[in-house]
């Protein structure tokens, strides 16, 4: 007796209708059509941007570098992590 199976993978693709201001959405168009992106792509990115912001920088007034916050200290293993990119 021969048994076959198949499996099937895919990328799940979600599809909704949106109403879109039409002076945003002419701008969308021409920002995919210079970047060479899709206007998916393009709205991906931006409620990316919106719904998961970088953190705001400052300055530290004692080392003048650069600090944000990400709600918990960074270790030296994460540090060292980073520079010997392990």
């Amino acid at each position: 007796m021969h048994h076959s199976s198949s499996l099937t993978l895919y990328d799940a693709v979600v599809r909704t209708t949106v109403d879109l201001d039409p002076g945003l959405h002419a701008e969308a168009v021409e920002y995919a059509r210079r970047e060479r992106i899709t206007l998916g792509e393009v709205l991906n990115d931006a409620l990316r941007a919106r719904l998961h912001p970088i953190p705001p920088v400052r300055i530290s007034e004692n080392t003048g570098l650069a600090v944000i916050r990400i709600g918990r200290p960074i270790t030296p293993e994460e540090v060292a992590a980073v520079i010997y990119d392990d």
